[in-house]
């Protein structure tokens, strides 16, 4: 996203293994960011919310569709497709791809889609096996990580 910085925090063990249970089924790093924007009184940008709720929502459908042990290998892409077709995901994709400057970034679209990607990885506890070739043009994305059990 647009603004970040990486920091580095010492917890004692079982705050952070209570962070990594609550955190689940997200990264550990999105939920404490979470929690520490919360705390700060800080809100997000439009633009930034519409990608962690896009990012969340195709996360929460393979969740409830998949299991890590049995997932078609093109998942994410089988998620990308789901969201083509709903015109609530289709609006937050445009308002998460929005640059500061309110216009489609092709940098926060390539980001969505990792990071949408990466969860969709994490959440299933996959390894990856492999990328697709380049997709059409008409396609949602432009190419995506064959996923398989670990």
């Amino acid at each position: 996203m647009t603004g970040t910085q990486v920091l580095s925090i010492r917890l004692p063990a079982e705050v952070a293994e209570a962070l990594a249970e609550k955190a689940r089924p997200r990264a550990v790093s999105e939920y404490a960011s979470d929690v520490l924007t919360k705390a700060s009184g800080v809100t997000n940008t439009p633009p930034d919310k519409a990608f962690r709720a896009f990012k969340d929502e195709l996360v929460a459908w393979v969740a409830a569709r998949y299991s890590p042990r049995s997932f078609p290998r093109d998942v994410t892409l089988k998620a990308f497709e789901m969201a083509a077709g709903s015109a609530k995901l289709r609006r937050l994709h445009r308002a998460a791809m929005r640059g500061d400057d309110g216009q489609p970034n092709k940098y926060r679209r390539a980001d969505l889609h990792r990071q949408t990607g990466q969860a969709i990885q994490r959440i299933l506890r996959a390894e990856v096996n492999g990328r697709s070739d380049p997709l059409d043009g008409s396609a949602f994305i432009k190419s995506f990580t064959y996923l398989l059990p670990a």
